[in-house]
């Protein structure tokens, strides 16, 4: 657990140092992904849920011992497989599956440091988004989801593609990121999405009654698992997908959109990053939502909810109250700094190995 509370540390401490100095958001920025980096990237294939261990680094010697002509043939490019030929082009130049988990890392945090860099309001509005995506999960999803973090990392550049009204840019991006993970084709709706302007009372009814209906849903849902025999398919699908903390994510997911939805309002704030990224936050609290039901649907409300922390920061910057705004950092804070310290041991990030020190 040290590693991670140090790293959490630097990312909320640095920002006091490197505002001092010049160009210090861009620095700082740069540190932060370092510091991300190094710990997910150095890794072993212990870290995180079964996925490295048992699928990628098992499909990593399947590649080595495929010729070219009979990748193409086991995994077709429009199947969704740009992936294995991505490890595959990897292999012509190196063999060491830790340095290849090295690699993968890179995109997301890359893409990632990139949004927030361009985006952010200020180098605490920095400071605050990597805390996001490490507070919400998704950078320790990160370390056994590398096809889904990949994908997660070109939709982040397609966010670019939203912002600057570029159809075309982000048509390939998204193509792009759905031929490494089918699930990313999705955010195709981002686009039509983003660009709609409701009412702000209209976003706030849309998603709390998607969670009444969620709520009830799941209720009813369960009622008839539980009438089913223990062995049934279905009762362990039902077993399956209710694990990611059940109400507790998609709670917190719909609190920090009423934070959105509540600052946009008191503020007039129409800025356009800000709005996207409003109506971002609402698509994948839905889709969070979605996950009390079928709780792979978590990772759908990701492509979403990643790109969406930057303007959640902006827009509680530009609250006027300061010991409003203080407030909600810091009730932000600790209830996501509980939340995350939940999920390492959950996903078996506790304790932590690094394949430098085998």
């Amino acid at each position: 657990m040290g590693i991670y509370i140090t790293q959490i540390a630097l990312i909320i401490f640095l920002p006091i140092v490197f505002s001092r100095i010049k160009d210090g958001k861009k620095l700082y920025c740069y540190t932060a992904a370092i510091i991300l980096l190094c710990v997910i990237g150095f890794r072993t294939e212990n870290m995180g849920l079964y996925d490295v261990k048992n699928i990628y680094f098992p499909q990593f010697d399947s590649l080595q011992r495929m010729s070219m002509a009979e990748m193409f043939k086991e995994y077709p490019v429009m199947r969704g497989n740009l992936f294995q030929i991505f490890t595959k082009l990897y292999q012509v130049f190196s063999e060491n599956k830790y340095v290849w988990l090295l690699f993968t890392s890179i995109p997301y945090i890359a893409a990632m440091t990139h949004t927030i860099k361009k985006y952010s309001l200020n180098i605490y509005t920095c400071s605050f988004c990597f805390f996001m995506i490490c507070g919400m999960r998704i950078y320790q999803t990160n370390f056994y989801l590398i096809r889904h973090s990949i994908a997660m990392a070109i939709l982040i550049i397609a966010f670019d593609a939203i912002v600057e009204k570029n159809l075309k840019k982000f048509l390939i991006l998204v193509i792009l990121a759905g031929l490494f993970h089918s699930t990313a084709f999705i955010f195709i709706i981002a686009y039509p999405l983003a660009r709609i302007r409701p009412s702000w009372k209209q976003l706030l009814f849309v998603v709390a009654g998607f969670y009444v209906i969620m709520f009830m849903a799941s209720n009813v849902m369960e009622m008839i698992f539980g009438l089913m025999d223990s062995n049934n398919y279905y009762s362990a699908f039902q077993h399956r997908n209710s694990g990611f903390d059940s109400f507790l994510f998609p709670s917190i997911c719909f609190f920090q959109f009423i934070i959105a939805y509540i600052l946009c309002k008191r503020n007039n704030i129409e800025d356009e990053c800000e709005r996207v990224t409003v109506n971002m936050l609402c698509i994948g609290t839905v889709l969070m939502g979605s996950s009390t039901i079928i709780g792979e649907f978590y990772r759908l409300s990701y492509f979403f909810m990643t790109v969406s922390f930057v303007g959640l920061g902006n827009i509680i910057r530009m609250e006027k109250d300061k010991i409003l705004r203080y407030s909600l950092y810091l009730g932000l804070f600790i209830v996501l700094t509980w939340y995350m310290c939940r999920g390492f041991e959950g996903n078996g990030l506790i304790p932590y190995e690094s394949w430098l020190f085998r």
